[in-house]
């Protein structure tokens, strides 16, 4: 029969003739522990597991035998698993080593070359993974503001264009995050210590275009308020160096709180959320890649709310949920 093989980036069958046999076998290789109980009959069943697995080419080799034979030892020498894909099963790959001695038997009109693979963890993977989580952010915008989920404080001085900044975007410039005709949606919570202070407060770009349309003053009497406003990025935006959002106060000699701040794209503000690259971002979470058959280890982060704590997950068969 004809059927490609791949094993890494090669494929081997361009150096065969032809197929006479592979044996892939069905399932895994199924291994019982069993344990003699006193002198009773039989035996006891502790567990049981899957060892490694083998796959077996047996195939033809007819026509410039010394030249294949040279390409194949190459080929088929490494040090470590790569991967083996037959082309009747495209959407599965095996982690295999090819074992022991590959022969080659000379015969009359033609020789049969025998390759032993071993497949270590003795599964087979999806070609197309997939990872699963729980993350509580991963369907809403993104926050383009790093660390917010601290909030930020600063004194006013009582004189005008007093400036402090508040958040960063995550070590890039806005030119980097923002195209001109984008819509851009800033939120954020303030609050100060004294009701009834004078003052006001404006959210700015901390470089040009500076507070171009980036909102309202806010006149801070009140004691506290939500701030959201959306506009338009211009040509201006998609040049400028400006790397985070500050705020500007004007006749102000209190001090100001800034928390939940978010520097989205989108016509409408959402509900405050972590940047991707703060931790936060990942807290309480458990992240499973899944590999097709392949059993792997799950990614769990956790906040603990006590000086002590303990995350535990209890199964015969470690690592394997």
């Amino acid at each position: 029969m004809t059927l490609a093989i791949t094993f890494g980036d090669k494929n081997i069958s361009k150096w065969l003739d032809g197929i006479l046999l592979v044996t892939r076998n069905v399932g895994q290789n199924r291994v019982p522990q069993l344990d003699q109980v006193g002198k009773s009959d039989g035996k006891m069943l502790s567990y049981i597991r899957a060892d490694e697995g083998t796959i077996v080419v047996t195939a033809i080799v007819r026509t410039n035998v010394t030249e294949k034979r040279r390409f194949l030892a190459d080929a088929l020498t490494t040090s470590t698993p790569t991967k083996l894909i037959f082309a009747d099963e495209p959407d599965i790959y095996y982690n295999a080593i090819s074992t022991g001695q590959i022969t080659l038997d000379e015969a009359y009109l033609h020789n049969t070359l025998t390759i032993t693979f071993t497949v270590p963890d003795g599964i087979a993977h999806s070609v197309a993974t997939k990872m699963f989580d729980n993350m509580p952010y991963k369907d809403v915008p993104v926050n383009l503001l790093a660390g917010t989920s601290t909030p930020v404080q600063a004194t006013g001085n009582g004189g005008t264009n007093n400036v402090f900044s508040a958040y960063t975007f995550d070590s890039e410039l806005l030119k980097d995050v923002v195209q001109a005709g984008d819509s851009i949606s800033l939120s954020f919570d303030w609050s100060v210590a004294v009701q009834g202070s004078s003052g006001t407060l404006i959210a700015q770009l901390n470089k040009a275009p500076w507070a171009t349309a980036m909102g309202p003053t806010i006149n801070m009497s009140s004691g506290s308020g939500h701030y959201s406003t959306t506009t338009i990025a211009d040509a201006n935006w998609a040049t400028s160096l400006a790397n985070g959002i500050q705020i500007r106060l004007d006749g102000f000699t209190k001090t100001i709180t800034i928390s939940n701040m978010k520097f989205e794209i989108g016509t409408t503000a959402s509900p405050w959320s972590p940047n991707p690259a703060d931790p936060e971002y990942y807290s309480n979470t458990i992240m499973v890649h899944n590999g097709g058959t392949y059993p792997v280890e799950p990614v769990i982060t956790a906040t603990m709310h006590a000086d002590n704590g303990m995350v535990g997950i209890v199964n015969d068969r470690p690592g394997i949920l």
